[in-house]
C-alpha cells in the first residue's frame, strides 16, 4: 500500500478529460502498471465498474463528491492516506494531501475566462486556491508547450517540474474511411471559448454561396442562458440547415466524422484540440482555428500541395465563411493530398506513447 497511487476518476465519463483519462487508463490495463493504483475515487457505479473491470486489485471508493466541494477538500487528505503518490486529471485537490501529488492540467481556462467564474466559489477557487495548490504540487503534466507556457505565465509554477506529453489517437480511427457528405461538423462542449455563435455566424454569411448543412455535436452545458438563447436564434436563420445533435456515442461520432465534408473547429483557447486530430486520422478535412495549441498538433497550413489542414481567425466570422468556401473550391485530388497529409502528421500521436511516459512520470515519483 505504501508505494500505491491515489487516482480520482471522477471525471472518467466527462468529455475532454473523461477521452483522456480513459484513453490512458486502458493503456495501463494491458500489462502490469494497473497494479500500482492501490486506490481509486469513483462517485458512480458506473465508474466504480469501469475501473474494476481493468484493475481488479484496485480498492474503489465510492462518493458523490462534487468537484470544487467543501467535501473532496476535507476528506481527500484521508483517503490518500498510505498511498505515496496521488494523481489527477484536473487541478481540484487538496493543498494537504498524499506524500507526492501529480497533476494533468489540459489548459488554465478558469483563469483565461472570466465568464467561467460566475460563482463567488469558482471565483475564489480560480484566482486563489487554483495558484495555491499549483505551487503545492510536484509534478504537472500538460498536454502541449501552448499550456506549459500558459501555465508558467499566469501561475510562476516551475518550468522545470512541468512535463509535455501530448494526447494520442487510438489506431482503430486510422482504420475507418472518410466517405464525404454535404455537412460540416462541429464537435465540442457548447461553451464560450468553443466560439459557436461565431461558427454559426460564419456559416449563415455563406448560406447561399453553398450546399451544406452545419451538424453541432456536444453537451450546451456551460453555455450562459441568454448565450445559449442567442445561438438558437442564429441558428432558426439557417432555413433548416442547422442541426442540434447534442451528445452523440462514440460510434456515432466515427460515422459523423465520416461522412463530414469537414470538421470545423473555430475554439478561441484550447489545450490540445484533440477532434482535429481525431478527424485528422479518418481522413476527414480539417478547418480549424489558428490558436497556438491548434497549430502545435496540426501542423503546417495546406497550400495546394503540401499541409495538413486549413487555418482561419476565430475572431472573424466572415473568416470562417471564407474557409469553408475555399474549401468547397478544392478539387478532389488536391482534398485528397490534404488528407493523406493530415493523416501521416496525426500518426506521430499516440495514447501507448503518452501512457508510457505518463507512467514514467508517476514511477519516478513513487521512489
Amino acid at each position: 500500500m505504501a508505494r500505491g497511487i491515489f487516482l480520482d476518476s471522477r471525471m472518467l465519463f466527462s468529455s475532454g478529460i473523461g477521452r483522456y483519462l480513459r484513453s490512458i487508463l486502458t493503456e495501463f490495463s494491458l500489462d502490469d502498471r494497473g497494479k500500482l493504483f492501490s486506490k481509486v475515487l469513483c462517485n458512480t457505479i458506473e465508474q466504480e465498474n469501469w475501473i474494476h473491470d481493468r484493475f481488479p486489485g484496485a480498492v474503489t471508493i465510492l462518493r458523490d463528491w462534487n468537484i470544487y466541494s467543501g467535501s473532496e477538500m476535507l476528506n481527500l487528505p484521508i483517503l490518500t492516506k498510505g498511498c505515496s503518490v496521488a494523481w489527477t486529471p484536473h487541478f481540484n485537490y487538496p493543498i494537504i494531501s498524499a506524500k507526492k501529488k501529480i497533476v494533468t492540467v489540459h489548459d488554465l481556462i478558469p483563469l483565461v475566462f472570466p465568464e467561467y467564474r460566475n460563482s463567488l466559489t469558482k471565483k475564489v477557487y480560480a484566482l486563489l486556491m487554483l495558484k495555491l495548490f499549483i505551487k503545492s504540487i510536484d509534478e504537472i503534466i500538460t498536454v502541449s508547450n501552448f499550456s506549459k507556457k500558459e501555465i508558467t505565465r499566469l501561475t510562476k509554477y516551475n518550468p522545470s517540474k512541468l512535463k509535455v506529453i501530448p494526447n494520442g489517437v487510438e489506431s482503430r480511427w486510422f482504420d475507418l474511411n472518410h466517405i464525404g457528405g454535404d455537412y460540416l461538423l462541429f464537435i465540442g462542449n457548447i461553451k464560450p471559448h468553443k466560439n459557436v455563435d461565431r461558427l454559426i455566424q460564419g456559416f449563415l454569411e455563406s448560406l447561399d454561396k453553398h450546399s451544406l448543412n452545419l451538424i453541432i455535436v456536444g453537451k450546451g452545458e456551460g453555455l450562459r442562458t441568454s448565450v445559449l438563447k442567442q445561438v438558437e436564434k442564429e441558428a432558426n436563420f439557417s432555413r433548416g440547415r442547422i442541426t442540434f445533435a447534442g451528445e452523440v456515442k462514440e460510434e456515432k461520432l466515427k460515422e459523423l466524422i465520416c461522412g463530414a465534408k469537414a470538421l470545423v473547429f473555430p475554439s478561441l483557447y484550447e489545450g490540445f484540440g484533440l477532434p482535429n486530430l481525431e478527424a485528422m486520422a479518418v481522413g476527414c478535412p480539417v478547418v480549424t482555428s489558428n490558436a497556438q495549441s491548434v497549430i502545435e498538433v496540426c501542423g503546417d497550413e495546406f497550400d495546394g500541395s503540401n499541409g495538413n489542414v486549413m487555418y482561419f481567425d476565430p475572431f472573424n466570422s466572415s473568416a470562417i465563411s471564407n474557409a469553408v468556401l475555399k474549401l468547397t473550391r478544392y478539387s478532389s485530388v488536391e482534398l485528397k493530398k490534404m488528407t493523406a497529409n493530415a493523416r501521416t502528421r496525426a500518426r506521430l500521436f499516440s495514447w501507448e506513447k503518452a501512457a508510457d511516459k505518463t507512467f514514467r512520470v508517476l514511477e519516478r515519483n513513487l521512489k
